[in-house]
């Protein structure tokens, strides 16, 4: 039986902190107080499995020992410097991503703080590069990019774009998947980059057909045009390879990381094979807060981490439990994605009122459209996690 009066206050309290916030987010209603491994804990003390990760970051579960202590040993010694100088902690991240990324183990690595600013980074790059002669960029209708302007410029959605407009123009769109159309929208001697993503994310955990990057990635080269990989979502071992570019055996020009490369710490990186970085001169682009040396800390135990726990087999493995256990969920129509990036398809449209039962039953999930839910678990997850969110998943459908 509720109790009212607590309810009161806790209706109060909740409103009282959003008061001071812009009005940007809808949030659950929830005010989490502490965090744990793949566990959230709210104000009264009440559990949830996170099957979101703070949204695809928090790869290596919350409050991770190691990143803590990496970040901890790193603000000993400073915490923060100007780009002026040179710190021997993120020019070894800079190294460790370049190592990570290229197949020669080269390249260049600008830093900044999100996955937007990574691909405004691109988008800079990419038309620096065409040297005023070349600046259209080709990327596809229902990706997502981000939401600064030339990031929300190269996102793929009309109706995230139209409050803003008129965003920055030279962006071309074609349906992901469709090679026909992408070879005819890189006809047009103006095009300079394409920018992709492998599976679109936040666009629906949509997958490209069998041999699209291949072909994609060989129409670039003929005509030397940059493909840029935006892996700030499928990368740092979502998809059960550290970038997914690599199950299609591409060799990018560009790649963007964000999300789970600081595993809660604020960082952004877009690589570059060299040949393409040096384009840029000094005073072309930068970050105050770009390199953060505390952030770049927490960057080098992520990956130390995943090789420690060999998480990309773990991911591979789980993924494979965790696909026939929602497939078997009664109201699941299929399920798209890759790795631990997983799209819920629903028979119904009734995923955001799932989403909501699932909050009441302890589970964080997240919906993007009416049918199709969005699954991203932590990579360290359990079989007996995964178990926990299908038996909350199965018990809640029921009533929808």
């Amino acid at each position: 039986m509720h109790n009212i009066d607590t309810d009161l206050e806790h209706k109060a309290r909740t409103e009282s902190m959003r008061s001071a916030l812009m009005p940007t987010y809808t949030d659950y209603g929830v005010i989490i107080e502490r965090a744990s491994g793949c566990y959230l804990y709210d104000d009264t003390g009440r559990k949830y499995l996170d099957f979101l990760s703070g949204v695809s970051v928090v790869s290596l579960g919350h409050a991770n020992e190691a990143v803590n202590q990496a970040v901890t040993e790193q603000m000993r010694s400073f915490g923060h410097l100007s780009n002026f100088f040179i710190n021997p902690t993120t020019s070894a991240l800079a190294s460790e991503i370049c190592s990570r990324v290229a197949r020669d183990r080269s390249g260049k690595v600008f830093f900044s703080n999100s996955g937007a600013e990574a691909n405004e980074t691109a988008i800079k790059l990419a038309r620096r590069y065409g040297d005023g002669k070349r600046y259209k960029i080709v990327t596809c209708f229902n990706s997502f990019h981000g939401r600064t302007m030339g990031a929300l410029a190269a996102t793929g959605q009309p109706t995230k774009q139209r409050p803003f407009q008129p965003l920055p123009p030279g962006f071309v769109y074609v349906d992901f998947g469709d090679i026909s159309s992408m070879e005819t929208a890189l006809s047009d001697p103006q095009v300079v980059a394409v920018m992709i993503e492998i599976v679109q994310g936040e666009g629906g955990v949509v997958d490209a057909p069998q041999l699209y990057f291949q072909s994609l990635e060989r129409l670039c080269k003929a005509k030397d045009i940059l493909l840029i990989v935006d892996e700030v979502q499928t990368g740092m071992g979502r998809t059960g390879a550290l970038f997914a570019f690599s199950h299609f055996g591409l060799d990018p020009d560009i790649v963007t990381l964000s999300k789970a490369l600081g595993n809660g710490f604020p960082i952004g990186a877009t690589w570059a094979k060299a040949e393409v970085a040096n384009h840029f001169i000094p005073g072309d682009h930068g970050s105050t807060f770009g390199g953060s040396p505390t952030s770049a800390a927490a960057a080098l135990a992520v990956f130390a981490e995943i090789d420690r726990l060999d998480l990309l087999s773990q991911v591979r493995e789980i993924s494979s439990y965790l696909r026939e256990k929602l497939v078997g969920i009664e109201i699941v129509s299929k399920v798209s994605g890759m790795g631990l990036l997983l799209g819920m398809h629903l028979k119904q449209p009734v995923a955001k009122a799932l989403v909501a039962k699932a909050l009441e039953g302890g589970l964080v999930l997240n919906a993007l459209s009416d049918r199709i839910i969005r699954v991203a678990p932590p990579l360290v997850i359990s079989k007996q996690e995964v178990d926990e969110a299908c038996d909350v998943i199965t018990k809640v459908s029921q009533g929808l």
